[in-house]
């Protein structure tokens, strides 16, 4: 309950809802109920709630208040005419007045001060917080709860899915019953139905496959490893071979380039002096040059074929006639 005198309280600025009663309040504003004690025992009332503002006279005053509050019940019994036992009941409530314990009041005052203390560090806390995100992305930026599980804001704050995310996260500090984390019958033959579609094999079956996948893995590579041996105890034969071929290569080009050189030797003896080989006089001569090689080489094979021709026939004559001898012996 906000503070009757609010105009005038100074405390409804420093707290969100000020107390009307004159214990808390430094209005000293009296609400109606309490009118006939605060008439009948302003004195004691004046010290009490100078004592709850400052607790450090307290120890001093509350002999004083008790010897005035004791002096008023008495006037006040004998003018109105009751017995003793009947005060003795009245006088509850005044003697709880008036012996107010001191750790009570040392506790309120204490408690007046933590408050002020924990809005003034959320106050202070507001101003440094420039990051202008929502609450919400605020408290998810540091690590904290962004929803309070006991007043969901949003129907999906209610979902079962996101109270288990809850509990995932922050544990018992939600305060959500963990029961709700386990997963019901419904879910529960779901799941089985889903494993059943998903994986139809049993553990068994699936132990066996994944065998038989590694024995015919390793064949595989068994075999690859025999040819891979082969191959690199054929590996020296190869190499030699290659290098066989790559001088026959060499030697041809090496003996077409010299008879390129002895051509272009043969021309430049037929000019007499240096020629350039850009010139179309060079150009026609070595094209006779090459022509005249042609020919030449066309008989050399031609009397190579001749001559291999002949060997074989005169091979073949000498074969027929010891064969003749042979048989007249």
């Amino acid at each position: 309950m906000k503070c009757k005198n609010s105009r005038n309280c100074n405390y409804t600025k420093k707290f969100e809802t000020a107390c009307y009663s004159k214990y808390l309040c430094k209005c000293n504003f009296t609400p109606p109920g309490e009118r006939f004690v605060k008439r009948t025992f302003s004195s004691a009332s004046n010290i009490y709630v100078a004592n709850q503002i400052r607790p450090s006279v307290q120890k001093n005053k509350v002999k004083e208040m008790a010897n005035i509050t004791r002096a008023l019940h008495t006037s006040f019994t004998k003018s109105i005419g009751i017995s003793k036992t009947m005060s003795k009941i009245l006088s509850i409530p005044f003697n709880r007045f008036a012996s107010t314990d001191i750790s009570s009041t040392t506790e309120l005052a204490e408690q007046e001060v933590l408050n002020e203390k924990q809005l003034a560090a959320a106050a202070l806390e507001a101003k440094r917080n420039k990051s202008r995100l929502k609450p919400r992305h605020y408290k998810i930026l540091h690590g904290q709860m962004q929803v309070d599980p006991q007043n969901p804001e949003f129907p999906y704050e209610k979902t079962v899915k996101f109270r288990r995310k809850l509990i995932a996260q922050h544990g018992l500090a939600t305060g959500i019953n963990l029961g709700i984390a386990w997963s019901t019958k419904e879910e529960l033959q779901e799941k089985t139905e889903y494993e059943k579609v998903a994986h139809p094999f049993t553990i068994q079956q699936i132990v066996e496959q994944k065998k038989k996948l590694r024995e015919e893995e390793m064949k595989k590579i068994e075999t690859r490893q025999k040819d891979i041996e082969l191959k690199m105890g054929k590996l020296a034969l190869w190499m030699k071979e290659l290098k066989d071929r790559q001088e026959k290569k060499e030697a041809v080009v090496r003996a077409a380039q010299e008879k390129k050189d002895i051509l272009i030797e043969e021309v430049r003896q037929h000019f007499g002096y240096v020629v350039s080989m850009k010139d179309p006089k060079f150009q026609e001569m070595m094209e006779q040059k090459e022509k005249e090689a042609k020919k030449a080489g066309k008989e050399m094979k031609k009397k190579v074929r001749v001559e291999k021709a002949t060997s074989k026939a005169l091979a073949q004559a000498e074969a027929v006639s010891t064969g003749k001898e042979i048989k007249m012996e």
